[in-house]
């Protein structure tokens, strides 16, 4: 199960020479002088633990929000993503995310910012040829339409921006790479809130209240952020995922041995196809994340090679 990311979520997972980059210049930010691999290890090993809570104000010269992320050096994974998954033997697979994954990753965009220049935070030199034209082309898409002076449009908007790029673009890619080598594959949303429900502490840092980033976990384990007291409706939910997930680690299928198919397996030839979780109904959609991710999948024929390096993805 890829519930709200995958390791095809790019933001997470770079190259080896980029991320070595990351941690040179943030040693460097720190005094380091050296020139060699080995006295960069030892300056790192030098470091009391607090140092790296100062991350917060150190600005990388890469794509994303993140500094120390895992790096794709062709040991651990010896092959793109794309190729082991067809080397892999066969599994069932559910890909889900949230509504709005984007919301509970709102506390990294500075208040006020330019749309424009949270494009940028996320496709940078390193990751695409044109900065400028993917930028022009990524702002006019998604603020098309959208008033400049309606404060909660242009929020929403880029809450819907940051969930695609750093979320939702990777699950479907997931998807695809799975149902192309022939794995059974349910791709699904949890639309699922509940607006009498209690909130956890991050509830006070989104703009609007929705189906977010790991929402549908505390209906599987019955936990989340802070205790969990579910109402009636909630405790309905519950079994609802309770369900699905059990048949699914029992059959492989969340539909059940028996049951009605109202999950289809995900179809690449309909690949915008999904299953919309919620209350009091669940059913299937077309048009995954209001087809957006269209566009994404436009700007990344034109990124530069290492998203082909590490995934094995070919967007021609």
């Amino acid at each position: 199960m890829a519930n709200s990311g995958s390791a095809y979520c790019d933001y997470i997972l770079r190259p080896k020479h980029l991320q070595a980059k990351v941690f040179r210049e943030f040693a460097q930010s720190h005094g380091y002088d050296g020139k060699d691999s080995r006295s960069l290890l030892k300056w790192y090993q030098d470091q009391e633990v607090e140092k790296f809570t100062e991350v917060a104000n150190f600005k990388p010269q890469a794509s994303g929000f993140l500094s120390f992320v895992p790096n794709f050096d062709g040991d651990f994974f010896p092959k793109p993503l794309d190729e082991l998954r067809k080397d892999a033997p066969k599994l069932d697979v559910i890909v889900t995310v949230g509504e709005y994954e984007g919301l509970s990753f709102m506390m990294h965009v500075p208040k006020e910012q330019p749309f424009n220049e949270t494009v940028s935070l996320f496709f940078g030199a390193d990751l695409v040829n044109d900065v400028e034209g993917t930028k022009n082309k990524l702002v006019e898409f998604y603020m098309r339409d959208a008033d400049a002076t309606d404060n909660d449009a242009i929020t929403e908007r880029t809450v819907e921006f940051i969930g695609d790029v750093c979320f939702n673009i990777g699950a479907l890619d997931t998807a695809r790479s799975c149902a192309k080598y022939g794995n059974n594959v349910y791709l699904a949303s949890f639309d699922y809130y509940c607006k009498d429900g209690i909130e956890g502490p991050m509830a006070d840092t989104m703009p609007f209240k929705a189906a977010t980033h790991g929402s549908e976990l505390k209906y599987i384990v019955g936990e989340g952020e802070g205790k969990f007291c579910p109402n009636d409706e909630e405790l309905k939910m519950m079994n609802i995922m309770g369900d699905l997930v059990t048949n699914f680690a029992k059959y492989g299928n969340p539909n059940g041995k028996k049951g009605p198919e109202i999950w289809e397996k995900y179809d690449t030839d309909r690949s915008d196809r999904y299953f919309k979780i919620d209350y009091p109904e669940s059913e299937m959609r077309n048009n995954f994340q209001n087809g957006r991710l269209k566009v994404l999948d436009e700007v990344n024929k034109n990124e530069k090679k290492y998203r082909e390096e590490m995934f094995g993805i070919n967007y021609e």
